[in-house]
């Protein structure tokens, strides 16, 4: 049997290959010598890109709904004290981690991030200073322009939102600089170990270790803040009954000692069943104000359990080390970029020289 149809495809297979490869070895000078100046470049690109150094910190919040040793014995003492706890363990719904990068994306907290302050070279300086006047930037710049052209508007746009409540309002400037922090702020949630890494990143690593302190610091509020509204509210709410039936009582108990004093000769029917009266008003006050006594030591207890409490597993320092750039990591990707590019040139020369032709012939 002849084997001479199974070697043909084999030999136009490598007669292809070749001819694919030709542009290539034709035009090597032009690859090795792109490479060198991609890498050059790269060279260049990797020492004038400034350095960059991380702060993180990493914390674990530990709410106090939870029942366990700790609300059994806070039961018992309260029952000692003539309180009634039994519904206290159904205490606020925890707050996702999940939703703890909302927070930090809010305008409210990117607000209150961009009046905080911090300490350069001794002085103390805004955040939003700080990003104003960092090498580099030009978001005063950008923003000025636009807000010189707002500013003819200004005054019919105060106008029309004047009335509005509940909304936050943002400048240019301010959206620019919460755009800003939204590059150097990040907020990594491992939902499988259950713990929460903040970091920050910018070209002074002390900018940047307090930078993630102000972060964590107000993150940690706002979650306390949201966490404990309702029970902040009921106590406000039982504060005010209890002074109120308070001072009910200090009245009832007025009413019946002046009475007692003014009547303390007489004895008639009439006289007993007024003092009766107001010995029953008296009652009645008294069980109204224990009453809401015990609410609202049951609510300061639930407000307490509702705090969370966070746990600070790896603190906020100053880095030491840049985290970036890679330099040795641009200087490749730069010479690679350039032998890449001189291939595509040397593949679609020839093409287009003859498409040129055909064109002007």
């Amino acid at each position: 049997m002849s084997q001479t149809p199974t070697t043909q495809p084999i030999s136009e297979d490598e007669i292809d290959l070749v001819d694919i490869l030709r542009p290539l070895w034709q035009n090597r000078k032009l690859l090795w010598r792109s490479g060198v100046v991609g890498i050059i470049l790269g060279v260049f690109v990797a020492l004038l890109t400034p350095n960059e150094y991380s702060a993180n910190s990493v914390f674990v919040p530990n709410y106090g709904g939870q029942s366990g040793p700790s609300s059994s014995s806070l039961k018992g003492l309260a029952s000692l004290a003539g309180f009634d706890l039994g519904g206290i363990e159904s205490g606020a719904k925890e707050l996702s981690p999940m939703l703890y990068g909302q927070i930090i994306q809010g305008v409210t907290f990117n607000k209150q991030l961009l009046n905080s302050k911090m300490y350069i070279e001794g002085d103390s300086v805004s955040v939003q200073q700080y990003l104003l006047d960092r090498p580099g930037s030009a978001i005063g710049w950008v923003s000025s322009i636009p807000g010189k052209l707002i500013g003819l508007f200004k005054s019919e746009k105060e106008s029309l939102t004047s009335g509005l409540t509940g909304i936050e309002m943002l400048s240019e400037q301010e959206y620019g600089l919460i755009q800003a922090l939204s590059g150097i702020v990040s907020l990594n949630v491992n939902d499988k170990d259950g713990y929460i890494e903040l970091s920050a990143t910018t070209g002074d690593p002390l900018v940047s270790a307090q930078l993630t302190s102000l972060v964590q610091g107000l993150l940690q509020d706002q979650i306390i803040a949201i966490k404990t509204q309702s029970s902040k509210e009921l106590v406000e709410y039982l504060n005010q009954q209890f002074n109120e039936k308070k001072a009910l009582l200090s009245q009832a108990q007025d009413q019946l000692s002046n009475f007692k004093d003014k009547n303390i000769t007489i004895s008639s029917f009439s006289f007993s069943n007024q003092q009766t009266r107001l010995e029953t008003d008296l009652q009645i006050a008294t069980g109204v104000f224990q009453s809401v006594s015990g609410q609202l030591e049951q609510a300061k207890l639930q407000l307490e359990k509702d705090t969370p409490v966070f746990s600070v597993i790896r603190p906020v320092s100053v880095p030491v080390e840049k985290s970036a750039p890679k330099r040795s990591l641009i200087v490749v990707i730069w010479g690679f970029l350039a032998v890449v590019l001189s291939a595509f040139f040397a593949f679609t020369r020839g093409p287009l020289k003859e498409l040129f032709k055909e064109i002007k012939q």
